[in-house]
Order: structure tokens, then sequence, then C-alpha cells
């Protein structure tokens, strides 16, 4: 299984993921309202089948895991991999019930829907994220070069396009952006997005501490790399790169943000054929 069929068929995953969800979310969000006691049955019943589509994730991320490894290292024996199928219900709770925090504010019930999906779509991901990543921690037989950031799904943002362009120089999976299940991630973007605080420096911070974590509907993954080139996510590495470049040529202060702010405007209105802005999918 190489990245481009680990990504098609997580996506495959995905899609019918969301059916399920959504035939489970339509017996509980009506226009007439959510209780306490219908959330917490709608809960109950999403959990089996986010907890399935959890261990499913899992099992790919282990699958792509040997393939990849095999690829890059052909004369290396095999690791067995660590899969993150531990899951209880009350860590599912936890990390949806902002949801109905947000809709009693609100009741804005299609919104909650949306969030609820987006949610759930996080959890299952990070089964495979947690998968790989502790594969190759627990991996001693051999030296990773280090991780790079890979989107399977783009158009890709400005900010996860700075990321990529960096290539496989994280040595964790951490550095590389595994934060996905710290709610902080969503808080923190939201207020880079609303421009709130006019202070370069906090600007800064801000997007220092948005470079360890997933903002809201990514679609990145992280990929573990032990080769010098014809690793599988390089290909979109240097058309990151090159879109880096010139939004660095063009911005005033050569910081995070205004560089970020020149490649999402070049990823939105391309000038001409040298922004070369649609990033591959596959190497």
């Amino acid at each position: 299984m190489d990245l481009a069929e680990y990504a098609a068929a997580q996506e495959r995953l995905l899609r019918r993921l969301i059916m399920a969800v959504v035939w489970v979310m339509r017996a509980f969000f009506t226009p007439l309202g959510l209780t306490r006691r219908n959330w917490r049955n709608l809960t109950r019943g999403l959990y089996p089948v986010v907890k399935q589509y959890r261990d499913e994730a899992a099992e790919l991320a282990r699958q792509f895991h040997d393939a990849n490894r095999a690829a890059q290292l052909p004369n290396v024996p095999r690791h067995d991999v660590y899969k993150d199928d531990y899951y209880p219900i009350e860590w599912f709770e936890e990390a949806v019930e902002s949801t109905f925090d947000e809709y009693q504010r609100t009741g804005n019930y299609v919104g909650a829907i949306t969030d609820l999906t987006n949610r759930v779509i996080k959890i299952v991901e990070d089964g495979a994220r947690r998968t790989l990543i502790r594969a190759v921690e627990t991996d001693t037989s051999v030296r990773l070069r280090g991780w790079a950031r890979y989107d399977p799904e783009p158009p890709t943002c400005g900010f996860c396009t700075m990321m990529i362009s960096r290539g496989p120089v994280y040595m964790s999976a951490e550095t590389a952006g595994f934060k996905g299940d710290n709610l902080l991630a969503s808080e923190l973007w939201d207020r880079i997005e609303r421009n709130q605080g006019e202070d370069a420096q906090l600007a800064d911070e801000y997007m220092r501490a948005m470079m360890k974590r997933w903002h809201p509907g990514c679609t990145c993954i992280v990929v573990p790399v032990y080769k010098r080139s014809g690793y599988p996510s390089e290909a979109q590495e240097k058309a990151a790169m090159r879109i880096y470049q010139r939004a660095r040529r063009l911005s005033e202060k050569k910081d995070y943000k205004s560089i970020l702010k020149e490649m999402r405007k070049l990823l939105r209105n391309p000038r001409d054929d040298e922004d070369e802005t649609n990033l591959p999918s596959v190497a």
C-alpha cells in the first residue's frame, strides 16, 4: 500500500463513516430541540460506530506503515506495529461535549451537526495518526530521517502549505503538528483567523503555538521518512516550497505572519503560472 492508495482508502473509510454517523444523528437532531437526555443517548449510540471506524483507520495505518517502511528499507526486518485501538466511551463523551454546550448556547442544530461530524472524523483519524506515530517511535532497528507533513486532499490551506514546505525536518510527530486532540487548536486558530491581537510579537507567539497543532478541518497526515530522496511526500514538499519562496519574496516583514498572509493570497488568487499553487496529491 503506497501513499496514494493509503490516502484513497482513508477517504473511502471517512465517507462511510459520515454516512453512518448522519444516519444515527438524524434520529436525535431535529428543529424541535435536543435535550440533555437525547444528547446522552446520541453519544451512546454513536460511540460503537465511531469505535469501529477508528479501529479500521488504525488498521489502515498499520498496513501503510508496513508497506512504506518496506519500500524505503527493503532489507530491514519487519517491525510489528502497535495499533491504537484503546478508546473508551468516556474519552468519546469528553471529546464531543463542547458540541452540546455550544448547541445549548446558540440553538443552532445545523451547526451542531456539522461540528459533531467534524469531531467524529477527527477522532477516527487520530486512531490512524497515533498508530503510525507509535509504530515509528517503537522501531529501534532503523534510524528515522524525520517526519514530513502531507495533505492527501489538496487544495491545501496556506498554513498547511507552509508546514509541508519544510519537508521531513520534524524530529517527532508532535513537532510535525500532532496535537489534534487538544481543543486549544480550535480556539487558537479562531483567534488567528479573526486577526485578534495587534501586537506583532503576540501574533508570532500564536503562530508558533499553532505550528504544533492541527487546525479545524485539516486533512493533513504525518509521514515517516527514512530516505534522502524518493520518499512518498517529496513532490508535494517541493511544490509547497516554491509557493513559500514566492510568498517570502512578496512579504514585507519576512516573518511567519506576513509570509503566511502572502501564501494565502497566492493560493486564493494565483498571479501567473509561476505560482504553481496546486500541490500534487501523490509523489
